[in-house]
């Protein structure tokens, strides 16, 4: 939910991460995003910690690479970003959000999109993978400052 709500990455970003997508030293992952384009994003130090977090603790046992598994046999990755949109759908239910037009996993990058909207100049952009804005630059957040 973390890759989600503070990066606003897409369900199938999320799904197809892999455990070699994070670079730990630089702090940086690299996304395969929408139209079979790659971006490198940062890796914020809590996001970093809860990564670290479900790979000792939450994740399954299994000589896949995908970073994300399936909790049932066959301990493999999600096949598309699906799962990760039914995942979120079921967790927004449990905490009684309903009645929005995005619904499970595009809730979380439209709420992040709206924030970001006349807030710092590329951050629009960085978000949906366009423009010129650096992929190095720190991902600005409301709460949290990574500079």
């Amino acid at each position: 939910m973390f890759l989600l709500a503070k990066l606003g990455l897409r369900a199938d970003e999320v799904a197809t991460l892999t455990i070699d997508n994070i670079d730990w030293r630089s702090g940086e992952m690299l996304v395969r995003a929408k139209g079979r384009r790659r971006a490198q994003m940062p890796m914020p130090p809590d996001g970093g910690a809860a990564v670290v977090s479900y790979l000792g603790d939450g994740r399954p046992t299994s000589s896949c690479r995908r970073l994300f598994l399936r909790m049932l046999a066959p301990k493999v990755g999600f096949a598309s970003g699906c799962a990760i949109t039914m995942i979120a759908k079921t967790a927004l239910e449990r905490a009684g959000v309903r009645g929005y037009a995005h619904q499970g996993a595009h809730i979380f990058r439209h709420s992040l999109a709206t924030e970001f909207t006349g807030t710092r100049s590329g951050c629009y952009s960085r978000l949906h993978r366009r423009g010129s804005a650096s992929p190095r630059r720190p991902w600005p957040s409301p709460t949290l400052d990574y500079h």
